[in-house]
C-alpha cells in the first residue's frame, strides 16, 4: 500500500507513519541463512518476512524442513511465524487502524515491542481460530477483533 501524498506533505502524519514502520519493521539488515548481512525493503511484503523469520532464529530447522510439523518449546513455529506475518501486514498498512492504536497504549505502558505483537496475534488468533473450526462464519467488518484490540 503506498503512502498518500498528505501523510507525506503533514510532517505529523509522517512522523505516526514513521513510529508504525519503525516498530513494525525495527531493522532492515538481516544475515539470511547465515550469510553476509544485506538489506531488505521491508515495504516488499516477502522481504518484510525475511525481517520477521530473522527475528526468530529459534524456528529456523523447522522451518527449513518443509515435511516438519515439530514444535519448538510447545510452539508451533509455522503458526507463530504467520501470526507475526499478518500483525506485521496490519501494522504496515494500518489496517485496521486498532491494532497501532492498541500497540501505542501497550507501548505507553511499557511493554516490549515483542511482548506487544504477541498481544496483538493472540487476540487475532481468537478471531481466527473460531472462524477456521466452523464455529462462525469470518467477520469481514473484524467487529469482534476491533472491539478486542480496544479493550488491549
Amino acid at each position: 500500500m503506498g503512502v498518500a501524498p498528505s501523510v507525506l506533505a503533514d510532517p505529523a502524519a509522517r512522523g505516526e507513519l514513521l513510529a508504525r514502520r519503525r516498530f513494525t519493521v525495527p531493522t532492515i539488515v538481516t544475515s539470511i541463512d547465515g550469510g553476509e548481512a544485506v538489506e531488505l525493503d521491508p515495504a516488499d511484503e516477502d522481504q518484510r518476512e525475511l525481517l520477521i523469520l530473522a527475528e526468530h532464529r529459534e524456528y529456523r530447522a523447522v522451518l527449513a524442513d518443509p515435511m516438519s510439523d515439530g514444535l519448538v518449546e510447545g510452539v508451533n513455529p509455522r503458526l507463530h511465524v504467520v501470526l507475526h506475518r499478518v500483525i506485521a501486514n496490519q501494522l504496515w498498512d494500518d489496517t485496521p487502524a486498532e491494532v497501532w492504536q492498541a500497540a501505542r497504549r501497550l507501548l505507553a505502558q511499557g511493554h516490549d515491542r515483542h511482548t506487544i505483537l504477541h498481544a496483538l496475534a493472540y487476540e487475532l488468533s481468537q478471531e481466527l481460530y473460531p472462524a477456521l473450526t466452523g464455529q462462525h462464519a469470518p467477520d469481514p467488518d473484524m467487529t469482534a477483533y476491533r472491539a478486542r484490540l480496544r479493550a488491549l
